[in-house]
């Protein structure tokens, strides 16, 4: 009879460093709410303020849920992973 050996279980992915994962996420923020606003610019050129955050809020969390932050967890790698020393 042979023994069954359990499948190895992968370990859990470090904790991301919140503080790393911001400054990443900020800097994939900024170009995106520059190109939106360039972008929507003409279109709302007598907004209000609050009218203007309206239309670019719908865009942008989208687009930084689905391609800013996962981008900065691949390409920031082990840096955005790594824990801080605090």
């Amino acid at each position: 009879m042979t023994e069954s050996v359990p499948p190895a279980r992968p370990s859990p992915p470090a904790p991301l460093c919140r503080y790393r994962l911001s400054v990443g996420a900020s800097l994939g923020a900024y170009p995106l709410i520059t190109g939106i606003l360039y972008g929507l610019g003409p279109l709302t050129e007598t907004w209000e303020v609050w009218q203007k955050t309206l239309a670019i809020v719908p865009v942008m969390v989208p687009c930084m849920v689905f391609g800013v932050i996962p981008g900065v967890q691949r390409i920031g790698g082990r840096w955005v992973r790594r824990a801080s020393r605090n």
